[in-house]
């Protein structure tokens, strides 16, 4: 009874645990034997050789602007689509191995340092942070972000002993002292979910946190007791758990489990990654693998990547981290290096069919699904999930073909033909009747005869009977290359020497009225663009590209490698159309694709090993399409096929990014969103630019342009780099546009900016000059003509001075010697009267000489006032020495026959100092006046004059001690000069000089006379 209801308990548990988990398990065992799963992705490989500061990356993320991050033992490193930048930590002589690299919502980067604490780039500046600051440990093991509806986010970072919270500058550590919700102290994952909840994956299961509380997550027993390492929400909104060897899926209500590598095996989970297709990528310490998505938000059983590094394939490799770019690329950090791989393209296929065998020669799949890979070493066939060696066929396989009946056809190098039919083996040569033991093709056509092209001619197999032909009936070369039927049965054979056609029992050279004459053509094609009909025939040749020839019309075009739409080599070796009309040229480098759009134009693109390829060197005859519909082509490293139901058409345009400004003396930094003013020596500005786009990325292309310098778009270049010399001043805006390999345009991207011209080359600077300038002018015109009018003013005062001149010495003339003569012809008329009348007594004659001897001082008079007009004109008497000669000249005259005593005292050396006329006249004549005034009025025994001179100015005083008179009212005096004195001071008026005369009753007079010479 007591094991009756122990057991129902335990019914009761399951029954519970159904309900509430139902967990649903999938194991990584792949259920198909399709022979994909032996085909590798295009892998590409970055190492240490490639930049990378160390090839172990262990953590991967990608930045707001598209550049790939990753990290390694020896720090981290960006990469722009054609060279890595390292970056060390600001404490690396500390730490530099980054275990965890997360980019936040304000663009800046988080790096977790192992035993080094965090540091955060922001803006290309630095901060640190660990123990001291407010982390639990310095052993960073991950970082998150939590997106808060505030501006400011909530950083999360996990460690060996519990988490740090930083809400802005406040950090918080959480372990398992301090929150009983924390599962365990030692944090590898966190996330958040959709609905906001923090999830946090320890060592001792999961917590939650939400609303500020926290809660420890029920797992299933499959994950009961594990160390969680990852947790990740996919876009369902199911929340996915890493663990050792599985991988937990909860939905709120289910659970599904997945096994990742052996279970009894360690493979611990990495990584956790959903593409945009929906696909779950798993990285783990065995490998990769993707669990796809299907309808109803289910999944499919993880498959396992195989990843190709260098020729081998890697089933081991340790896979830390998955990143996606915008371009669709999965980036996977491996302890080899960084893979990147890129969904949609060709898979390669070199398992025992690589190098080493020579590569793929021949490929063919049967009607029962087999496939048949031919090398140099001989035959393979895959089958039933499984590869194995036909022990049949050894040597070189040179061509693969089933007929009609399902028979497979072998051509061996130098061994004639194998055919296999009902589990026999046969073999045919030339004894057989082929026309040659090398075969280069097999052909069967409507009628069901069996066509072999050989260096001998072609021969036809009917009812086990061949017939040959050969150029002696009708054939151009007898090197048979290849064959095709079109659908009105024309028989169709390409040579060495072009194409010859057999057509109704009759031969026709095809090509010696063409363009084909004398080229090899390896491959004829029928295209029909999905007619009944075909209406181009397509031949494919030896070095000279393809030609499209149209029935319709009877035209040839051909496209090669130097002309619209290029082929990837001139040596194309077959030709494959897939279920969508487009055909696949493998030539001697790469794979051509032709897509024929609406307009008519054919759109080509290459492919080669970047995009799966094995090698990019094809081999002759070495195509087919699958049942599946995938094409297959051989290349000297193995074989490789495309699906065309599963390509991945990128249509993203790629992010674009100005890198780097570099401008001649400008050491500041430069912030590309804004426009900067540089001064006119900094006119030499150079930019380096960016096109993430990651696949084929050495075909990224660039065009630009300078507004303000050059408005004409540049032509599409790979040159990242443009710079500009001694660009004069003025308003620039740059523009550059990237184009990635599949022709699709991102930008333009711009930065504005200006460079500002000298000084001397400013608007002020300009207005200034021709303010000056105009000042200048102005001062230059009014210069001129203030020079004309005091010319002319000059010329005026000239003029009216020696109309002056004229009119004083005419007056002067008129006064005094004009009076004096009359006076003297009055004179001499009486004289002469009394002559005449011969009345001539004593008295008459006494009264004559009185006469005679006036008219003689009048006459002498006259001579001195001459004398004195004389030497007031005269130029060479316009100097201060004249004008003292000749005042002591008339000092002496004056005085030299009286009894008046007189001294004229004046310097012994004087500066010959130049008067004007007008100057030198009216002191000459104030000085007479004095004198004259002096000596008829002053009743003087003694008379001083003092003269003074220099350069400024000259002075003069006269001193006597006659009897003077009243200054107050001379003229009341009896003794007064008349007008003499108000004519003395009209003189000193008129030459700007100072005139005294200080005189008093008794006490005789002084008079001073100054003037300033340079007046």
């Amino acid at each position: 009874m007591r094991c009756r209801i122990i057991s129902t308990f335990a019914l009761y548990l399951v029954f519970i645990y159904l309900i509430f988990y139902s967990p649903t398990y999938y194991s990584q065992e792949n259920k198909t034997d399709d022979i994909s799963i032996f085909c590798t992705y295009p892998f590409k490989l970055y190492t240490n050789k490639d930049g990378l500061p160390q090839s172990n990356i262990i953590t991967s993320a990608i930045d707001s602007i598209g550049r790939i991050w990753i990290g390694t033992q020896d720090g981290a490193a960006y990469y722009n689509s054609r060279r890595w930048e390292i970056k060390n930590m600001p404490a690396q002589s500390k730490s530099n191995y980054i275990q965890v690299i997360k980019v936040v919502r304000d663009s800046s980067v988080w790096f977790g340092i192992l035993r080094g604490g965090v540091a955060r780039l922001y803006k290309n500046k630095w901060d640190f942070y660990g123990v001291k600051d407010g982390l639990p440990s310095d052993y960073i093991i991950t970082i998150s972000e939590e997106i808060t509806t505030e501006k400011q986010s909530v950083i999360w970072i996990g460690t060996n002993k519990g988490l740090a919270r930083r809400d802005g500058d406040k950090w918080e550590i959480i372990n398992t002292d301090t929150e009983i919700g924390l599962a365990g102290n030692i944090v590898y994952g966190i996330c958040q979910s959709s609905d906001d909840t923090m999830w946090f994956a320890t060592n001792k299961g999961v917590s939650k946190y939400t609303n500020g509380k926290w809660e420890i997550l029920a797992l299933p027993f499959e994950l009961r007791g594990r160390q969680i390492y990852k947790v990740f929400q996919a876009v369902d909104g199911s929340l996915w758990l890493g663990s050792n060897g599985l991988i937990g899926k909860f939905d709120g209500k289910n659970w599904q489990i997945f096994y990742i590598g052996d279970e009894k095996s360690n493979n611990v989970i990495t990584s956790i990654h959903q593409s945009r297709n929906g696909t779950v990528w798993i990285g783990s310490m065995r490998g990769a693998w993707k669990i796809n998505r299907l309808k109803n938000n289910t999944y499919s059983a993880p498959t396992f990547i195989r990843f190709k590094i260098g020729t081998r394939s890697k089933d081991d490799l340790l896979v830390w981290s998955i990143s996606e770019t915008s371009d669709g690329s999965l980036w996977f950090g491996t302890f080899l290096g960084l893979v990147r791989y890129t969904e949609g393209r060709w898979k390669g296929l070199t398992e025992r069919m690589g190098i080493e065998q020579g590569g793929t020669t021949a490929i063919i799949q049967t009607k029962n699904g087999d496939y048949y890979f031919g090398t140099e070493s001989g035959l393979l066939r895959f089958s039933n999930g499984k590869f194995e060696t036909i022990k049949n066929i050894t040597g070189s396989i040179l061509y693969l073909y089933e007929d009609q009946e399902g028979a497979l056809w072998v051509s061996v190098f130098f061994e004639g033909v194998y055919r296999f039919k009902n589990n026999v083996w046969k073999k045919y040569q030339k004894n057989d009747g082929l026309a040659d033991n090398r075969i280069w093709f097999i052909y069967q056509s409507l009628d069901k005869s069996i066509w072999f092209g050989s260096d001998a001619g072609v021969s036809k197999l009917v009812n086990d009977k061949f017939t040959m032909y050969t150029t002696a009936d009708g054939l151009n070369d007898n090197t048979i290359l290849c064959m095709y039927e079109s659908m009105d049965s024309t028989l169709w054979f390409g040579t060495t020497n072009g194409v010859a056609v057999l057509k109704e029992g009759s031969w026709k050279n095809f090509s010696s009225d063409t363009k084909l004459a004398g080229i090899a053509v390896n491959d004829i094609y029928g295209y029909n663009y999905g007619e009944k009909k075909e209406k181009t025939i397509w031949f494919a040749t030896l070095g000279n590209g393809i030609y499209e020839y149209k029935l319709k019309t009877k035209s040839l075009n051909n496209y090669n490698s130097t002309r619209l739409p290029y082929i990837s080599n001139n040596s194309v070796y077959r030709i494959e159309e897939d279920k969508f009309g487009k055909l696949y040229l493998l030539t001697n480098n790469k794979i051509t694709r032709f897509s024929f759009l609406n307009n008519g134009e054919i759109f080509s693109e290459k492919f080669g090993v970047e995009d799966g390829l094995p090698n990019d060197e094809g081999i002759s005859s070495a195509s087919f399409v699958d049942l599946k519909g995938r094409i297959w082509f051989g290349t000297t490293e193995g074989a490789t096929y495309f699906d065309p139901y599963l390509e991945v058409i990128d249509t993203v345009s790629k992010p674009l990014i100005i890198e780097r400004i570099h401008v001649e003396n400008y050491n500041s930094g430069i912030n590309i969103s804004a426009n900067i003013n540089f001064n006119y020596t900094q006119n030499t500005i150079s930019f380096e630019f960016a096109l993430l786009s990651y696949f084929k990325e050495t075909e990224n292309l660039y065009s630009f342009k300078l507004v303000g310098f050059d408005d004409t778009r540049s032509s599409w270049t790979s040159d990242y780099k443009k710079e500009y010399s001694k660009l004069p001043a003025g308003n620039y805006t740059f523009y550059v546009w990237g184009k990635d390999y599949g022709d699709k345009i991102s930008g333009p991207i711009k930065f504005g900016f200006s460079i500002l011209p000298p000084w001397w080359e400013t608007v002020w600077f300009r207005a200034l000059m021709f303010i000056l300038f105009a000042s200048i002018i102005y001062l230059i015109i009014r210069f001129y003509i203030s020079h004309k009018i005091k010319k002319r003013v000059a010329d005026l005062e000239k003029k009216n001075i020696i109309e002056k001149e004229r009119s004083r010495i005419s007056r002067d003339m008129h006064d005094s010697i004009g009076s004096n003569l009359t006076r003297v012809a009055i004179l001499s008329d009486r004289i002469e009267n009394d002559v005449n009348n011969g009345t001539m007594d004593k008295n008459k004659i006494g009264e004559i000489k009185k006469r005679i001897k006036s008219i003689g001082q009048i006459s002498r008079e006259n001579i001195d006032s001459m004398n004195e007009i004389i030497w007031s004109l005269s130029p060479k008497y316009d100097t201060v020495n004249s004008l003292i000669f000749y005042m002591n000249h008339y000092l002496n005259e004056m005085f030299e026959n009286s009894s008046t005593k007189y001294i004229f005292d004046f310097p012994e050396i004087i500066k010959d100092i130049t008067l004007t006329p007008e100057i030198r006249r009216n002191i000459f004549l104030i000085f007479k006046e004095a004198i004259n005034n002096l000596a008829k009025h002053s009743q003087a025994t003694s008379v001083l004059v003092t003269l003074k001179v220099n350069e400024f100015n000259l002075e003069f005083v006269i001193e006597d001690n006659g009897i003077g008179f009243f200054e107050s009212n001379p003229y009341s005096n009896e003794n007064m000069p008349g007008f003499g004195l108000d004519n003395m001071k009209i003189r000193a008026n008129s030459v700007n000089a100072d005139l005294s005369i200080k005189s008093s009753s008794g006490k005789g007079t002084i008079v001073r006379f100054s003037i300033f010479l340079n007046s």
